[in-house]
């Protein structure tokens, strides 16, 4: 990430790179902001920018993979970064920048359930998720937080055996007798 530059509106930007493309990004914390610290201002602009870089780059992938197809270049081939519609890329990146909201209790993606069936049906849906990623060749590392706790959630509610193993692992589990151990 580059340092902030100010903009003529008195803006904020600086810039980071996703998969050697090179996007602005606003900065909207200010210190003194809510009674933020200059090093909370910062801590709170770098943590979004990383988490922009992070969400927005099976997007950059997916469009490099596009480029590579449209032009018959070989999967392991590099693409340079010029080549991208740039413009494009940066209006649905500003877009998404500016909806992002941080989120609510430890980042969002497949939240752990409170509930130990609900936690166990996760487990097992997640499982089955990555599995099936895996026989399409879809890299884990493309598909993001949010689209895996959608896929996660999808598949819970497409099989319901999923929910009544979770209930007959959680419902074993509690049977075991921990007596054979001298506990």
């Amino acid at each position: 990430m580059t340092d902030a530059n100010t903009t003529a509106n008195d803006v904020q930007v600086s810039e980071i790179t996703i998969q050697g493309l090179a996007f602005e990004v606003d900065r909207p914390y200010k210190a003194g902001q809510i009674d933020l610290s200059e090093g909370e201002a910062h801590a709170l602009n770098q943590t979004r920018a990383e988490n922009l870089r992070n969400n927005f780059a099976p997007q950059v992938r997916k469009a490099i993979e596009e480029y590579r197809k449209a032009n018959n270049l070989p999967e392991d081939g590099e693409v340079a970064v010029t080549n991208l519609d740039r413009d494009t890329l940066q209006t649905e990146f500003d877009k998404y920048a500016d909806n992002y909201k941080f989120a609510v209790g430890g980042g969002g993606g497949t939240r752990t359930p409170l509930d130990p069936v609900m936690r166990e049906a996760t487990r097992i849906a997640t499982d089955k998720v990555k599995t099936a990623l895996s026989e399409k060749n879809i890299k884990l590392s493309a598909v993001s937080k949010d689209r895996m706790a959608e896929l996660v959630k999808q598949v819970i509610g497409k099989y319901p055996e999923i929910k009544a193993e979770a209930q007959r692992r959680v419902e074993a589990t509690g049977a075991i007798a921990l007596d054979a151990i001298g506990l």
